[in-house]
């Protein structure tokens, strides 16, 4: 009996004692502003279509060979490459985007002479007519990490666009370009595909480049001091140079 009142007391002090313990919860951590990756990418916290995201923004560490950007850091997407993020870095050979990627902007690539090539991603919504100026070395445009040189685009994306359209960039040969297409007309949608040559990679080793038929524009930027492009074939569907 004795034992019996014994045991029910150090069950009773056990039983309190495990009350009291105290627990400590664990506190998440927040994304920083500013990160910096193992192969020297520089991300900073932004805002990028009303979602915090990271973009990938100018680094004091060396850049140097393949650069490959990862989806996202944290948990937090990488949606925005932004102005210099690449620029002056003599050692970039490739940059690949993950198609978190939503954004390209101005200067965002400017004079990396040893880049040969860049994977755009595929799910790119814009990108900034003087992105890729001063890459003399730039050989060809990716889209989905796909290789190039077929007659038809290979990659076809797609963006809702402030124009009341669809925007999509697609690569040809290793050459960008940008389709717009399906405006509204009054409370209708027309059918009507606006395609522009964006970019021409400005090492492609190409002497002599034919415009293909379906392009009707071309952006001012485009063909910004090519090294080896000697005669431009002009197709009659052009309407504006």
């Amino acid at each position: 009996m004795i034992l019996k009142k014994i045991f029910s007391l150090l069950l009773c002090v056990v039983i309190v004692f495990s009350m009291t313990i105290p627990v400590f919860a664990t506190e998440a951590v927040s994304p920083p502003d500013v990160a910096y990756l193992e192969n020297g990418l520089r991300l900073k916290l932004t805002t990028v279509c009303e979602e915090t995201a990271y973009m990938v923004s100018q680094s004091e560490h060396n850049l140097s060979g393949d650069v490959v950007v990862p989806e996202e850091y944290m948990g937090v997407p990488i949606r925005k490459i932004n102005s210099n993020a690449f620029s002056y870095y003599d050692d970039v050979t490739s940059v690949t985007m993950p198609n978190t990627v939503w954004e390209i902007a101005d200067g965002a690539f400017n004079s990396c002479p040893n880049l040969k090539w860049i994977d755009i991603s595929e799910n790119i919504r814009t990108i900034d007519d003087s992105a890729f100026l001063g890459m003399y070395g730039l050989e060809e445009y990716l889209i989905g990490n796909s290789k190039t040189g077929e007659s038809e685009p290979y990659a076809y994306t797609e963006a809702l666009t402030q124009k009341n359209g669809v925007q999509s960039y697609y690569v040809s040969d290793g050459v960008l370009f940008l389709n717009e297409s399906l405006y509204l007309i009054g409370n209708n949608f027309r059918n009507f595909d606006y395609v522009r040559l964006f970019s021409y990679p400005q090492g492609k080793k190409d002497v002599v480049y034919k415009i293909p038929n379906n392009v009707v524009g071309i952006e001012n930027t485009a063909f910004f001091s090519p090294v080896h492009l000697e005669t431009l074939v002009i197709p009659s569907s052009l309407r504006s140079f």
